[in-house]
């Protein structure tokens, strides 16, 4: 039903998860935490320092385009061998075919047959995906930011920013509108 990757609508994709089982329709969910809260805090952490780093004459739109592209792009790269197995999981969560793994077993698989480089299989892809994602992701909140300050000195410097900001905000708004 479910294993065959096609969906015939929500009620369909419902009855495939009660006969998988919840537990196995989760399959993964401690690898996405464990991508995910890492990817967040190395984000944080490298667009704060990137920030620093960034020239005086730059506008705060710049800064934070160029400071949240470079932190999405470290953060995937430092934590996609975590999130290959993440994927790799949720996949064999829902396939009988495939050979089911600890995330353990299937890193030494993943060693042993492809090697290194196993871990990075569709690096490229993740991070064309990303670059634009975090840029948006920090540039609309430097613009929340910035439009929500009641520092006076904060808004003068940011005037720039937010008039920006709507910009931002309408390319965010096509991306959507793209997705769906």
């Amino acid at each position: 039903m479910a294993t065959k990757g096609k969906c015939g609508g929500l009620l369909h994709c419902f009855r495939g998860i009660h006969a998988l089982g919840l537990a196995r329709s989760y399959s993964g969910f401690p690898m996405a935490v464990a991508v995910t809260v890492p990817s967040i805090a190395i984000s944080f952490g490298v667009y704060g320092a990137a920030m620093d780093r960034c020239p005086d004459s730059w506008n705060l739109l710049t800064k934070s385009t160029v400071a949240g592209g470079a932190s999405g792009l470290v953060a995937s790269t430092v934590t996609y061998p975590v999130d290959v197995l993440r994927k790799r999981l949720q996949v064999m969560g829902v396939r009988d075919d495939l050979a089911h793994r600890t995330w353990k077993a299937e890193a030494i698989h993943i060693m042993e047959a492809e090697g290194p480089r196993g871990f990075f299989r569709g690096l490229g892809p993740e991070l064309v995906k990303v670059l634009p994602t975090v840029a948006v992701t920090f540039t609309v909140f430097e613009t929340l930011q910035a439009a929500g300050s009641d520092d006076t000195e904060h808004r003068a410097l940011n005037n720039d920013h937010v008039a920006g900001g709507k910009v931002a905000a309408e390319e965010v708004g096509s991306l959507i509108a793209l997705r769906l």
